[in-house]
């Protein structure tokens, strides 16, 4: 079965799978793999999550106090591994919940899986490397990959077996520490009262416009052709966007001195069924008399500290790109050029939802739970223009998972609405 869903405004096409995945991370395997048993997470004891706070690997989860965890054996040793998987927002999102599992071996525990895993995981049949292989299934069956074809299956990744275990990416969890905000509004954090009320306090006025989306459900199970649904409560307020007025015409170029200020600020806030959170926001300003290239700087740093990326283009002056990328803790990523945070791109928003979510997971891969990017132009030391990208990429994956699965419940319902009147509805005579 699969339900898609679009929106009726910017915000294009996006997809949300009942028994099918949508993201990479399968195993190519010649011969499929087989359900044994489904694991069976359960919420620690006070005694075992005192434990396993003594296990270095897992200090993340037992510090949040929202996972669950297991034993299993996995290898046939009488010792049951131990499997943790963070549960909630902050350790789900569409790639599924951060997972960790653990072997306990020469008197050290060695990390065996450190992933995001989809569905509900289970325990195959089959074994690589010596341990038993996972897998995500939903309705008894394995998930297969949409694009590779392949059944999404985890092995246990061994030094025996010249494999390193990947980092769990910081995808779903959010900064711990002070969170870096703009215009007083704090990603992940403020609401859309409090974006209208910060966009209405900015000088000189702008005029701000409210953006609905509208999300629309498509049927494909068991259809010829896909059908639209209507989404219950699937109209939200997606967008606030302020502009100077006559921002378009009565100002220069972003290098060039502008005959008065102007300003274009934009606010992005998250879908049902957790609407109004703001996850994202850019503003550009234009300068008629801007400050200097020094003061800026200055006041960035102490705003938000030091970068982690510069680029000066060759020490021109006209030119500057800034980066700043805080992990899932709240510290600051430091970044040399090419790393996929510091790229002006990385705290922009996608002009679809789709586009969002893979933008989000390939941040969250490189530790970047929150980017923000500056960007200035400048003549003779004065800034001419500035743009400035803050992006929650936790809050963006997080959010929007949880509407891909509200489209998803509404389109169920919708489909078994249909069948119940259908199953009242009386047979033609013949």
């Amino acid at each position: 079965m699969m339900h898609a869903f679009h929106s009726l405004s910017q915000q294009a096409r996006f997809v949300a799978c009942a028994g099918i995945a949508l993201v990479a991370g399968a195993v190519d395997a010649a011969a499929p793999f087989t359900i044994d048993y489904p694991v069976a997470f359960a919420t620690p004891t006070p005694q075992i999550a005192a434990g396993l706070k003594r296990i270095s690997a897992l200090k993340e989860y037992t510090e949040s106090d929202d996972f669950q965890v297991a034993t299993h054996d996995l290898n046939g040793d009488g010792v049951g591994e131990i499997i943790v998987q963070g549960s909630g927002s902050k350790w789900c999102g569409t790639g599924g919940c951060a997972t960790t599992v653990l072997s306990r071996a020469g008197g050290k525990n060695v990390t065996l899986l450190q992933r995001n895993v989809l569905g509900t995981l289970v325990v195959t049949k089959e074994s690589e490397n010596g341990f038993r292989a996972l897998a995500a299934a939903d309705a008894g069956r394995i998930l297969v990959d949409q694009k590779s074809g392949n059944q999404l299956v985890y092995l246990m990744q061994t030094a025996a077996a010249g494999e390193v275990a990947a980092a769990a990416p910081a995808a779903v969890s959010r900064p711990g520490g002070a969170r870096p905000e703009m215009l007083g509004l704090k990603v992940g954090v403020s609401d859309a009262a409090a974006a209208k009320a910060a966009l209405a306090a900015l000088t000189p006025p702008i005029g701000v416009q409210e953006q609905y989306t509208k999300l629309i459900g498509t049927a494909t199970d068991k259809r010829a052709f896909g059908q639209h649904m209507e989404v219950q409560g699937g109209n939200y307020l997606s967008h606030l966007r302020g502009t100077t007025q006559g921002f378009s015409q009565g100002c220069q170029g972003f290098s060039v001195r502008s005959a008065s200020n102007c300003e274009s600020v934009a606010v992005y806030l998250s879908g049902p069924p957790l609407s109004g959170t703001v996850f994202a926001l850019s503003r550009q300003m234009l300068f008629a008399n801007g400050p200097s290239v020094d003061t800026v700087m200055k006041s960035l740093r102490e705003k938000y500290g030091a970068p982690g990326y510069v680029n000066d283009f060759g020490n021109r002056g006209t030119s500057f790109n800034l980066a700043w990328a805080w992990a899932a803790d709240g510290s600051s990523i430091p970044m040399k050029e090419g790393h996929p945070c510091s790229v002006p791109s990385a705290a922009r928003m996608s002009a679809n939802a789709t586009g969002q979510v893979e933008q989000a997971e390939l941040y969250l891969k490189s530790r970047c739970a929150v980017n923000l990017h500056v960007g200035l132009g400048a003549a003779n030391n004065v800034v001419s223009g500035m743009t400035l990208e803050l992006a929650d990429q936790a809050g963006i994956l997080a959010t929007s998972s949880k509407t891909v699965a509200f489209v998803s419940r509404s389109v169920s319902a919708g489909e078994q609405r249909e069948r119940d009147a259908a199953s009242k509805t009386a047979p033609p005579k013949y």
